[in-house]
């Protein structure tokens, strides 16, 4: 938890009480590789930070996996619409790796917001990190696809050194062969 304490601390210092009740209501989990961590269908009663380990979120089209964002060490990972609105997910999230979450649930991130109202700066900025990590894909999906792995592998390198090119080329909405033959021709 010491990772997620200086997360934390990086945006907005946490107070000594808050990190009290923090540790009060943080719970642990290690997720073997594989494993869901959200199904689609469920409501996302839980917010996670990564401590160690690698994850995707994506849903189902026509029974296949669409990938949308992966996640890794110090990462927030969450179905956004669903848990702030307490609906069913669309979403579904699996680890890739084997994972270790730190994690906390809505009503209890609720009370911090309320008890803690000094916490909402962090929320805040953590919220406009991850708006910017979406339009970010947004506009990497109207480019063209060869301009899309270039884009992806100069602004989030880690990507092609820890995810499987299945799951990458999904990423980019290309097949195998196109990644491959891109990757060839650097």
């Amino acid at each position: 938890m010491l990772e997620l304490f200086q997360y934390l601390n990086s945006i907005h210092p946490v107070t000594p009480e808050l990190q009290s009740y923090l540790l009060q209501v943080l719970k642990k989990r290690e997720l073997a590789a594989n494993t869901f961590w959200l199904r689609e269908g469920e409501v996302c009663n839980r917010i996670a930070f990564i401590e160690k380990g690698l994850m995707k979120i994506f849903y189902y089209l026509n029974d296949k996996e669409v990938d949308i964002w992966f996640n890794k060490e110090c990462d927030i990972i969450i179905s956004v619409k669903s848990f702030f609105n307490q609906t069913v997910s669309k979403l579904a999230i699996k680890t890739i790796e084997p994972t270790i979450v730190n994690y906390v649930e809505y009503k209890d991130l609720a009370y911090i917001y309320e008890k803690y109202p000094h916490f909402n700066i962090n929320a805040r900025k953590i919220t406009e990190e991850y708006y910017c990590y979406s339009e970010d894909h947004l506009m990497l999906m109207h480019l063209p696809p060869k301009e899309r792995y270039l884009t992806l592998i100069e602004n989030y390198p880690w990507m092609e050194k820890r995810i499987k090119d299945k799951y990458l080329a999904g990423y980019l909405g290309i097949t195998n062969v196109a990644l491959s033959k891109f990757k060839n021709s650097l």
